[in-house]
């Protein structure tokens, strides 16, 4: 059945090796009781440990039922130990947090046996022992012979083949040992037991074989076992070994429970951060409930609105940063920008600017004009009205309003007529109305005024508010009184109404507009509900302001005639307030502001009767005619004016009357210029020409602006000289070229030229350069036109200079002007630098060195050099940089002497002009006569003052003419041409749908081609709310990242207190391997454990923030009035706690792994 066939294992331990096994050679029999002696360090443990495979040989056979090992893998003896082996150890080796029923159960777990059987067997193991009573006890509640019957039973529960005992008596005292001896015996008639023993007595009494080792060998056997043919197979089913998860959960489970307060302690600390995310996510989303819950609230008050002008709010929004961040987004036309990639960053960009020195454009008015349109409502109002939109079922209502403002009046007009809708009291301050004022005026709350449209269906209305006194609106002559929460309204409202005297309101706004001192009213009215309702007002049409004007075939406004409008507006319709409504304290939201409301009815009815005058209808007729000028449209717009009209048609003049009415004697304006233009007087003030000093200009000639590789070459032609001077007859020429290109490097190098140029200054004799100078100038004015002007004589200079025979002269006046002693000091300095300090020691730089003083001494040599030196620095090439110099001084001596010139002039001439017009002065009143009543009677006007003043106001208007403004003066409009369509949804979801479907009525147009029926809407509270969750989910990302560092600490933290639990735990990995569990199985316990402790953290981090949302929720209710501010979803919770056990599995994966690589005889002997 087992044989050991020359089994070989050594430890090493720091290069020193002990043989605990020497070449065992020994077979064992299905059924005997083997008991091994031997002396300690003779090999006994480790030859048990081989044969129960928890430990390995290192040369050798074991061979089980005629099969080699020596292939075995970690999994194979992982099976082998589980179904054929059991273990009983010294020390027990019992898992002490674990009851004595589940120690036993431990190796049926591995082996996959049902809960209720392997419960039933681990119970008969344990009575079979003798330990029935003692089955749900802790090992250290049992004594050691109880706790070595518990390891018996737990040994021999998966009915293994082999028993090995490991001096199982060796803890017990005699009669517990007996007691195990003879359960051993007992044990061995059916299966083998191989036991380590010290105690001979025992193997003698009971075993039936004894083996006895000695330094790793066996030196006697009692019963040796010899077989040639090995035996058969078991028929034994071979059951894998596999420790299940809950197994795995179990054990780490009731580790833990050992250690409660660390456990606790250590789940906190790695609730940390899950409390922090889990506390700002339920911020955050209580947050955006809120935001939510304002903007379902606010979808009465701000609807999606639709007008014929439309407008991408959202791109207007996001077009100050794209001016910030992408230059090709704003427009920038600079040229520059054509090379720019899109890689370009902002800060790149702005060094750029910085470098070209220039200012971008970035296109502000051009993109808000871009995504400015024109909405064709009329298309739009049709498809809404259609059943196939399917808007219906999403929407509270759907408002049409039309460009029609009624005309309302104060009914009192005996001190003065007074308009109230559009108000016209802030005219004193340029404001014509504060429906059309963008001034600081806007800013008081009455920027559109205090007459407003109700919704043409009431019941939002109806719902948010209450009824102080009356009823809302039936009619379309009624109007209501909105009032704020409290029930007051403003002091300009009682103006409009007539209940405050609008006197004190127009000396307030005159006062105002003088920078006067105003003084403003003391007193707080407060009137009762029936002085409101008893509040009338008067409503005038807008077309009864016009009238018709028979000679010019227009028709004329007449709004300004004060009498014309007091008639009108006693004429007119009345209008009463017919209710007072107030807020409800339990609406969410007001769709209505303070003030005035009337009925859309009232809208209708003006419309209806608009189109019932004769104005509208002559426009109607005609579209293309303007009715207040009687010209086309299009002329007035190519004529650039609507108001254009011909003045003979209303003045006739007498062009005969004007002559005679102007009298003038030619005679009397001949003027006295002599003394302006004197000769005389102009040759004394003429300035004197200025002295001529070259000096300054030649002064600024220098040899440094020579060409240096003239000079170069002429040094590099000396220094070929001296070589030849010097060197000794057969030098060869490459000798004598590598000194020369040496040479040549020296002097080309940057110091040494500058050097040279600094040497060279000062080698001209500037002085005698400035004479002759002199003397060629003298000589060049005697032969110019002594009419030239200074200009030609400077610009003559030049070319006079390069005449043939002045440049011999030149050239000859200008020899010897070189400094011929320096210049052969300077060669011979450089010469001297190079041979002793540049070229390298040796023969040939002795041989040269100590020769240049007396070549450069030589007059032959001198003069040659300067002959040489003329040619490179000739009268030619120094000519250039004097004309150069010498221009420039002529140009700059001429320009002043002109300046001065003309000044002198201009004096003279101004002088005789200032005296010839005092003449002129004092004859003018005698010269001209005028017949102011014979110039009156020239002009005839051809119609009365008050004809004239309403033509003025028709022709006069500043608007532009069209079509559309005339109707909408004239209070009319298409019904079916709606100026603003406001959409109210039932709430925030349903909004969502109407967008939808307005994108897909977007959509279908631009399918269809009719792209200038697609509509741009806008939807305030979306995009400002927006905005305001972006900015809220942003803040809570960037806390949640701060905060998830304490989860990498936390699991860090978890991942070093997982390591201490294995060392802890170190001799159970011991236990479990001995019993069957593999690496993986010892690894999965610790991923359990670390498992459970971030389930742990994570529900205890939720719970603990849902107990702080508790406080917090109501001290924001209490002070601010909002409620459930944090609210933790379930969803975000559940995430966050498998997140706390993914962190803790990841954070226990390396001391896991350690666990599992664990050597288990070394994890059976620790402590």
């Amino acid at each position: 059945m087992l044989q050991l066939t020359n089994v070989r294992k050594t430890y090493k331990t720091a290069g020193f090796e002990q043989v605990a096994l020497d070449d065992v050679s020994i077979g064992f029999r299905d059924n005997e009781f083997v008991a091994i002696l031997g002396p300690s360090g003779s090999g006994k443990t480790t030859l048990l440990n081989i044969i129960g495979g928890l430990d390995h040989y290192d040369s050798g056979d074991l061979v089980i039922d005629g099969i080699s090992t020596v292939k075995y893998k970690d999994r194979d003896w992982d099976t082998y130990r589980n179904n054929r082996i059991g273990f009983v150890f010294q020390s027990y080796n019992l898992i002490p947090h674990q009851t004595v029923l589940t120690n036993v159960e431990l190796a049926l777990t591995l082996s996959g046996v049902s809960r209720s059987e392997r419960r039933a067997r681990a119970i008969q193991a344990l009575e079979e022992v003798g330990l029935g009573d003692h089955i749900y006890k802790k090992p250290n509640q049992l004594s050691g012979g109880q706790m070595q019957r518990v390891a018996v039973a737990r040994a021999l529960i998966n009915d293994p083949e082999i028993l090995l005992a490991d001096e199982p008596t060796g803890a017990l005292d005699s009669k517990t040992s007996v007691q195990i001896m003879e359960l051993l015996t007992q044990i061995a008639r059916d299966r083998l037991v191989i036991m380590v023993t010290h105690n001979p007595e025992l193997a003698e009494r009971y075993a039936n074989r004894t083996v006895s080792l000695s330094d790793g060998r066996v030196e006697t056997d009692t019963n040796p076992y010899v077989s040639s043919t090995m035996a058969a197979l078991s028929a034994k089913p071979v059951r894998k070994s596999n420790m299940g998860f809950f197994t795995a959960l179990s054990l780490s489970f009731s580790n833990l429970m050992t250690k409660k307060g660390r456990t606790l302690m250590t789940a906190f600390a790695g609730s940390i951060g899950i409390i922090g995310i889990a506390a700002i996510l339920a911020l955050a989303n209580g947050v955006n409930h809120y935001i939510k819950t304002v903007e379902e609230d606010t979808l009465s008050v701000y609807p999606l609105s639709i007008t014929s002008t439309g407008m991408d709010l959202t791109s207007m929004l996001a077009m100050s940063s794209a001016s910030d961040n992408d230059p090709d987004d704003t427009g920038a036309n600079d040229e520059n920008d054509e090379k720019q990639t899109d890689g370009d960053s902002d800060s790149s960009l702005s060094v750029r600017q910085a470098e070209d020195g220039t200012v971008r454009e970035f296109g502000m008015l051009s993109n808000m004009f871009s995504r400015v349109g024109s909405n064709d409502l009329a298309a739009l109002k049709t498809y809404l009205e259609k059943p196939e939109s399917g808007i219906d079922p999403y929407v509270n209502a759907i408002e049409y309003t039309y460009s029609v403002t009624p005309q309302i009046y104060l009914p009192d007009t005996s001190d003065k007529v007074r308009q109230v809708n559009p108000d016209s009291t802030f005219k004193a301050l340029g404001v014509n109305s504060f429906g059309s004022s963008s001034s600081s005026l806007a800013s008081l709350g009455m920027s559109s005024g205090l007459f407003r449209q109700l919704m043409e269906d009431t019941t939002i209305a109806e719902s948010q508010y209450d009824v102080l006194a009356g009823h809302w609106p039936e009619s379309y002559d009624e109007l209501v009184l909105v009032t704020s929460k409290n029930g007051a309204i403003s002091d300009y409202a009682f103006y409009l109404m007539g209940l405050r005297d609008m006197g004190e309101l127009e000396q307030m706004v005159d006062a105002l507009a003088n920078d006067e001192e105003i003084i403003v009213p003391d007193s707080k009215l407060k009137a009762t509900y029936e002085d409101i309702l008893g509040v009338q007002l008067s409503l005038v049409y807008p077309t009864d302001y016009y009238g018709y004007d028979e000679t010019y075939g227009v028709w004329t406004n007449k709004s300004d005639d004060e009498e014309y409008v007091r008639q009108l507006v006693e004429k007119g319709e009345t209008l009463k307030i017919v209710g007072i409504v107030s807020t409800s304290p339990e609406a969410g939201a007001s769709s209505l502001n303070p003030g005035i409301y009337y009925r859309a009815d009232l809208v209708r009815h003006i419309i209806d009767h608009s189109a019932s005058t004769q104005i509208v209808k002559d426009q109607l007729a005609d579209p293309t005619i303007n009715v207040f000028t009687g010209k086309r449209f299009t002329d007035e717009a190519r004529d650039g004016s609507s108001n254009a009209f011909d003045l003979e048609d209303m003045i006739t003049v007498d062009e005969d009357a004007i002559a005679k009415a102007f009298n003038v004697d030619a005679s009397a304006f001949d003027l006295d210029l002599s003394s302006a233009f004197s000769p005389d007087a102009m040759a004394a003030a003429m300035p004197a020409m200025p002295t001529l000093d070259f000096s300054q200009a030649i002064a600024q000639i220098s040899l440094a602006d020579l060409p240096i590789q003239d000079l170069t070459a002429f040094l590099v032609e000396a220094m070929s000289d001296y070589l030849a001077y010097s060197l000794e007859e057969g030098t060869t020429q490459e000798t004598i070229d590598k000194v020369l290109s040496g040479f040549l490097a020296y002097v080309d190098r940057e110091d040494i030229q500058q050097q040279i140029q600094l040497g060279l200054t000062g080698l001209i004799d500037m002085d005698r350069i400035s004479a002759v100078m002199t003397q060629t100038f003298t000589d060049y004015l005697e032969t110019m036109d002594p009419s030239a002007t200074p200009q030609e004589i400077a610009d003559g200079f030049a070319e006079y200079l390069q005449r043939p025979e002045v440049l011999a002269q030149l050239k000859t006046d200008l020899d010897g002007a070189y400094d011929q002693e320096g210049i052969t000091s300077l060669v011979a300095a450089l010469l001297s630098d190079y041979i002793n300090f540049e070229m390298e020691q040796g023969e040939l730089q002795q041989m040269i060195s100590g020769h240049l003083s007396a070549w450069i001494s030589s007059p032959d040599v001198q003069s040659h050099l300067m002959q040489r030196f003329e040619e490179v620095v000739g009268t030619n090439r120094l000519l250039a940089p004097i004309q150069t110099a010498l221009q420039g001084y002529l140009q700059q001596m001429m320009q002043g002497y002109l300046l001065q010139l003309m000044t002198t002039l201009q004096a003279q001439i101004a002088g005789g002009m200032a005296s010839a017009m005092g003449q002129l002065s004092s004859t003018m009143a005698t010269a001209m006569s005028f017949d102011q009543e014979s110039f009156a009677k020239a002009f005839n006007f051809n119609m009365d003052e008050e004809e004239l003043k309403q033509l003025m106001m028709a022709m006069m208007g500043n608007e532009q003419s069209s079509f559309d403004n005339n109707i909408k003066k004239l209070g009319y409009a298409d019904l079916d041409k709606p100026s603003r369509i406001d959409i109210y949804p039932i709430d925030f979801e349903s909004k969502q749908d109407v967008l939808d479907i307005l994108d897909a009525y977007n959509a279908r147009m631009e399918e269809s081609g009719n792209d200038e029926r697609v509509i741009t809407y806008t939807d305030i509270v979306g995009v400002l709310m927006t905005s305001v969750t972006d900015i809220i989910n942003m803040i809570s990302y960037v806390l949640v990242a701060f905060v998830s560092i304490s989860l990498v600490v936390s699991s860090i933290m978890i991942g070093v207190i997982t390591y201490i639990s294995v060392l802890e735990r170190k001799k159970e990995i011991g236990i479990l391997r001995s019993i069957g569990a593999s690496k993986r199985d010892i690894g999965s316990v610790f991923n359990a454990e670390t498992l459970i402790v971030g389930l742990v953290a994570g529900i205890m981090g939720i719970g603990i923030t849902l107990l702080l949302t508790v406080p917090a929720n109501a001290i924001v209710l209490a002070n601010f009035d909002i409620a459930n501010i944090a609210i933790l979803p379930w969803e975000p919770a559940v995430l966050l706690i498998l997140i706390s056990m993914v962190l803790t599995f990841v954070a226990g994966l390396i001391p896991s792994s350690a666990a599992s690589r664990k050597d288990p005889v070394e994890a059976l002997r620790s402590e």
